[in-house]
């Protein structure tokens, strides 16, 4: 990628006119924030030298109506029982049994790699996903691994447990329907964030990368939720955000009293999901508030970073105001900004078409 340095001026001065609305809440005047909006300028910069950039996003089907064909009330009511309904409501889909076979076998310390590897083998869907994960740009080993004991033996228990359960949680929301929602837009907005999350805990030196990778995958599941559950009041927060330009978090409280990221916190505690997790998906958006603030840095900075990428989307249109206290806590150089995002974009057209494939049918070497 270039620098802003070699880029035309008047040609960077037009990319930067063309992305400037989108960071309407944030505060360019902050070092992070200046070095994710000048790499996106050079971004657009290219796609207009390429004929290919006029508009304002690399990815504009945020939504599958526009906001003159919808008829937006001036106030939503909701009742104040509104979450506790909701809650009782919204149900993760039934995971399959292997999920719980994996989890055994990896939890029995005298499980041996070939054991888990046999395990994971019966399912030859996640077998062939996973093999193609391993041997792609996500973790770009040196060499082939062409089976899944060896998958086991060199990325660890916890790594392919993080893995395993990513790709079986994804399978299981695949059915929800599109709507008002672009859902293939939305889940590669959260595997980029996902993607990004792990990223920024590598160059942490963090050994919790891959449960970043799933608290970033996760990060927005509540507006998964409201969704497929409750699509009336979640139509109308998505075009009243439109209509008011406003951030879609600050519609969601003045609607519903809570935010995005404080009931995807709950809906992970009712599911049972590790309490870490469960922190780090609430407080993505507070992440000074949270139990592990270096984790829920790390999840707010993908956010915004994934945002300003307009990788995938989960319907906010603006860029999320950046916690000055997060960049602190994640204490690295703006520099790391840009080879981050690059590492990203490598990885996430591969990564997400692994995990959309459909093409996952022929068994798997297991050894």
């Amino acid at each position: 990628m270039k620098t802003v340095e070699e880029i035309d001026p008047a040609l960077l001065l037009e990319s930067q006119e063309l992305i400037r609305d989108r960071y309407t809440y944030s505060d360019l005047d902050h070092p992070a924030v200046q070095e994710i909006f000048n790499l996106c300028a050079v971004k657009k910069a290219d796609e207009i030298a390429q004929g290919d950039g006029k508009s304002v996003s690399t990815d504009d089907e945020y939504v599958n109506i526009e906001v003159d064909e919808y008829d937006i009330p001036d106030h939503m009511e909701v009742d104040p029982s509104f979450l506790d309904t909701i809650m009782k409501d919204i149900k993760l889909p039934t995971l399959p049994d292997i999920l719980m076979k994996i989890h055994e076998v990896i939890r029995n310390p005298n499980s041996s790699a070939h054991e888990i590897a046999e395990v994971i083998s019966m399912d030859a869907g996640l077998s062939s996903t996973i093999l193609k994960i391993v041997n792609s740009a996500f973790y770009n080993f040196q060499s082939e691994i062409d089976t899944l004991y060896r998958a086991v033996a060199i990325m660890g228990t916890k790594q392919l447990s993080a893995l395993t359960h990513g790709i079986k949680i994804i399978d299981s929301f695949k059915g929800i329907a599109s709507g008002v929602l672009n859902m293939r837009s939305f889940w590669k907005h959260c595997i980029a964030c996902g993607i990004a999350s792990r990223v920024l805990a590598n160059y942490k030196g963090l050994l919790s990368a891959e449960r970043l990778f799933m608290a970033g995958l996760f990060h927005d599941v509540a507006r998964l939720a409201l969704h497929s559950h409750a699509s009336t009041i979640s139509t109308y927060i998505l075009m009243k955000s439109r209509e008011t330009c406003n951030l879609l978090r600050a519609v969601e409280k003045d609607t519903m009293q809570h935010d995005h990221a404080e009931i995807g916190g709950l809906l992970l505690k009712k599911w049972n999901l590790p309490l870490s997790l469960e922190n780090t998906v609430r407080y993505h958006h507070a992440p000074l508030s949270a139990d592990d603030t270096v984790e829920a840095s790390i999840v707010h900075i993908s956010d915004i970073l994934i945002n300003a990428l307009a990788l995938g989307s989960s319907g906010e249109y603006y860029i999320p105001p950046l916690d000055p206290g997060a960049w602190e806590a994640l204490d690295l150089p703006e520099a790391i900004l840009p080879l981050a995002a690059k590492e990203i974009e490598s990885q996430i057209e591969e990564v997400f078409n692994y995990f959309f494939s459909g093409e996952n049918k022929a068994a798997m070497k297991v050894a």
